[in-house]
């Protein structure tokens, strides 16, 4: 069964992706965490900050899947 994500506050400073875009991308990160099986039942993750260098034209996809994949990661360390 799929966990409950709530993200607060998702900020996404990515040049060239315009408001809509980062809706989008923010929308498919929580769900790909969601979907994520694994994920403690519960985890509190005041703040997770993940940098990502990727190649110019990524699309929302890619984008989504590498923010998603660098916050396990860094829940994997702090959980």
């Amino acid at each position: 069964m799929a966990n409950d994500v709530k993200i607060d506050r998702f900020i996404l400073d990515a040049p060239g992706v315009s408001a809509e875009g980062a809706r989008r991308i923010a929308t498919m990160v929580a769900e790909g965490l969601a979907a994520t099986d694994g994920l403690p039942e519960a985890i509190e993750a005041p703040r997770v900050k993940v940098e990502l260098t990727v190649a110019a034209g990524a699309d929302e996809k890619t984008l989504a899947r590498l923010i998603v994949a660098a916050a396990l990661r860094d829940f994997a360390r702090t959980g």
